[in-house]
């Protein structure tokens, strides 16, 4: 029996063509591949689940297994990896030789050698986001997938809501990203075409989860009234969160994917082709 369960969300009709772009993005029990090519029209889009919790030795696995054909034709890799911690720092105080500094509130100090430590320039201006990830994770990619593209999940979340947000600003100018993964939600606030924060909290109930949302634009001074809810990542439409969400909020917006695939759940994989 095999340890991982594989379900196809987009399958292209042209099963022999060539895909020259992979996107993987890694999740909390498992990962996305995501194939394209250089022109886009012909794609596929497979998530796949691990039976007994995350095994990055499996990836490699599956990817031989299943992908034999498109590897060997030399197709450009992309690797989406999740970021334990994040920090947004303004560029003019950036020390890129003190990473681990930038986390001394949210990693304790015996812990702050177990992640490795990075940072990403993203497209808003002045602004570099630090990361820290588990020890060793993306050295392993690295060793597995030598030629392959390495970008933390966080770089493509930010570009990924300006873009939306630029495309939307007339009519949304104080937007509230909200992007779920398993228990985490990052929070990303532009507010009159300014970027003002980027978060992320862990809830368990509902209440909690409100609490966090209504709070963020609390220290913020934003009005519940004038502000737009957009959501992308692991939730459903029809979830209880979003219904909570809609006694507070007049107006929630889903991101909507650029490929073809069902409307319900085109929201939870834009990451992937927006990389």
């Amino acid at each position: 029996m095999d340890n991982w369960t594989k379900k196809q969300i987009v399958q292209s009709d042209l099963l022999d063509k060539t895909y020259s772009n992979i996107t993987i993005r890694i999740k909390a029990n498992g990962f996305v591949v995501y194939g394209k090519d250089n022109m886009s029209k012909a794609l596929f889009l497979d998530e796949y689940s691990f039976a007994r919790g995350f095994n990055n030795s499996l990836i490699k696995e599956i990817l031989e297994k299943e992908y034999k054909t498109i590897l060997k034709n030399d197709a450009s890799i992309k690797f989406l990896y999740p970021v334990n911690y994040f920090s947004i720092v303004p560029q003019s105080y950036f020390k890129e030789q003190e990473l681990s500094a930038y986390f001394l509130n949210s990693i304790s100090k015996i812990n702050i050698d177990l992640f490795d430590y990075n940072f990403t320039k993203v497209n808003l201006p002045d602004v570099i986001c630090v990361n820290a990830c588990s020890k060793g994770s993306i050295q392993d990619v690295k060793l597995n997938f030598p030629i392959s593209e390495v970008i933390p999940e966080t770089q493509i979340l930010i570009n990924t809501c300006l873009e939306n947000y630029k495309q939307n600003i007339k009519t949304r100018p104080n937007s509230l990203f909200l992007n779920f993964s398993g228990d985490n939600v990052d929070d990303v606030l532009f507010v009159d075409d300014k970027f003002l924060l980027m978060n992320r909290f862990e809830y368990r109930t509902i209440e909690n989860f409100i609490y966090f949302v209504l709070n963020t634009l609390s220290q913020t001074k934003q009005s519940t009234a004038l502000v737009d809810i957009v959501i992308l990542g692991d939730i459903q439409k029809q979830s209880s969160i979003v219904s909570t969400l809609s006694k507070y909020f007049d107006r929630i917006h889903f991101i909507p994917s650029e490929i073809e695939m069902d409307n319900v759940v085109s929201h939870t994989y834009i990451l992937e082709t927006k990389a």
